[in-house]
């Protein structure tokens, strides 16, 4: 029987020490993982991605509500370019096999999906000539109030119940601002931030630890 090559020379020797730190670093990323930090890789990027598109294309209609930027359909452009980047990112997040499970999975699949819903409603609305902004706004808070609420749960934080109720309280206060369209979209455009931004770059940063973990772990594989 021709036998091939051994892998074993193929590899670089493991000293005791090696062993020992692979397996430090194993069980940190059994521990990440077990915590959520792993969701975050999906999580966290599409928050922070969507927290700065609307807050600059609501940013813009305030603006343009003001009279200092023309006329121009901000929310369909800042609709694209949020599904786009959710895409990417799920596709990124797709190759990071050792960190991606059914979290990652689930939290990208929601937001792709309810991105898709909110603008099919939006469009749907426009072509029927039946689209209030403000109902249309308060609309939207309350889908980014659940989809936050699910992101916190994939990833074990109970803390995003508290950017979760600051949507709903922005679905009430869309009603309050009457014909102040400017102020309304400014209003928006800071939640954004506030709700949106700084969760997702919290999480964001705990992905990180994540990827971290598993270089260090693979250095050691490859003896880099």
């Amino acid at each position: 029987m021709i036998q091939g090559p051994k892998l074993d020379s193929l590899l670089p020797p493991l000293s005791p020490e090696d062993v020992a730190g692979m397996d430090d670093e194993l069980t940190r990323l059994r521990r990440l993982m077990e915590r959520g930090e792993s969701a975050g890789l999906a999580g966290g990027p599409i928050l922070l991605w969507w927290g700065g598109v609307l807050g600059i294309g609501h940013l813009c209609l305030s603006l343009a509500y003001a009279g200092l930027l023309p006329a121009l359909p901000y929310g369909l452009f800042y609709f694209i370019a949020g599904l786009v980047g959710t895409v990417v990112i799920a596709v990124r997040v797709r190759k990071h096999s050792l960190l991606s499970n059914w979290r990652t999975e689930a939290v990208s699949a929601a937001w792709l999906f309810a991105a898709a819903g909110i603008f099919v409603y939006s469009v749907g609305n426009v072509v029927a000539g039946t689209y209030n902004p403000v109902s249309n706004m308060a609309f939207l808070a309350i889908v980014f109030a659940l989809i936050s609420a699910v992101t916190g749960a994939a990833c074990r934080r109970d803390w995003m119940l508290v950017p979760s109720a600051g949507w709903l309280l922005m679905a009430a206060l869309s009603f309050t601002f009457g014909d102040n369209g400017a102020l309304r979209t400014l209003v928006f455009a800071l939640a954004s931030i506030l709700l949106m931004g700084v969760p997702g770059w919290a999480l964001t940063d705990q992905a990180r630890q994540a990827r971290q973990v598993k270089q260090a772990l693979g250095l050691r594989l490859t003896g880099s």
